[in-house]
């Protein structure tokens, strides 16, 4: 893991800014000491979920802080607090963001059913530079962590839409062949996402998965006939209206320019 988010900082920080801002996110399954070490040493800021440890809940219950508020929203509020805490068997203090739901869409839940949320960043006042930009220095303001931390959600479309397009298990059963068909699956995607949005998008909508794309436009019958020293490819004159070929075919002879 180390290893691949250094081949990755070292590019982006040596193509644009040394000084560029990287931030990590990650579910509950990530926060390890030292690999926590290893980005901070990086200079990589991270927001991390964590597990609610008995010691997580006893700091979050404690009132003698002084750093716990709430937020609302519309229907919805949550109790926060924010302090440095040894999660677990760590030996330095790292800072923790807990959340709590008080109230969701006007009801109490439960204590069993609220759902907490702590979260392990190194992302504070003292490490936050006046200069970095905006987006990272609001993240000091314990309301907007929990947002970040969440946000990755938005990149799970994303893997979804590259799963449905190729593949989950790798289908050979030697290791290079397997690599070699992944790289393939990850320059052919972005492929098939602009014949999608620049050539299909009048006939099957541009949000669409590869599995609709798919079964629309792919699986359909079709027959290869010669005539007359011509090769043609016949469709079935329903398919061919639903689908509007003609516009299609147009689109795929004028394919717009890359900047």
């Amino acid at each position: 893991m180390v290893r691949i988010v250094t081949e990755l900082a070292n590019p982006i920080r040596g193509e644009h800014r040394e000084d560029a801002v990287i931030v990590l996110t990650g579910d509950c399954g990530f926060p390890g000491q030292d690999l926590l070490a290893a980005f901070e040493k990086l200079g990589i800021f991270h927001a991390f979920g964590a597990r609610v440890t008995e010691n997580v809940r006893k700091a979050a219950a404690s009132p003698t802080d002084g750093n716990f508020g709430e937020l609302r929203k519309e229907k919805q509020a949550w109790r926060l607090a924010d302090f440095g805490l040894i999660y677990g068997t760590w030996s330095v203090f790292r800072r923790l963001v807990f959340r709590q739901p008080l109230c969701e869409d006007g009801q109490m839940p439960l204590s069993p059913d609220r759902a907490e949320t702590p979260i392990v960043t190194n992302i504070r006042s003292d490490t936050v530079a006046e200069d970095m930009p905006e987006e990272v220095r609001r993240l000091t303001d314990p309301a907007e962590t929990p947002a970040l931390c969440h946000g990755r959600g938005a990149a799970e479309p994303v893997f979804r839409s590259l799963r449905d397009f190729g593949f989950e298990e790798t289908p050979l059963r030697r290791f290079a062949p397997d690599n070699a068909l992944c790289y393939m699956m990850l320059v052919a995607f972005p492929l098939f996402e602009a014949f999608r949005e620049d050539i299909l998008s009048p006939v099957i909508p541009a949000e669409s998965h590869a599995g609709t794309v798919r079964r629309e436009f792919a699986d359909i019958a079709a027959k290869i006939v010669s005539h007359a020293n011509q090769i043609k490819l016949r469709f079935a004159s329903a398919v061919f209206r639903r689908l509007n070929l003609s516009k299609i075919w147009d689109a795929c002879k004028s394919p717009p320019r890359l900047c």
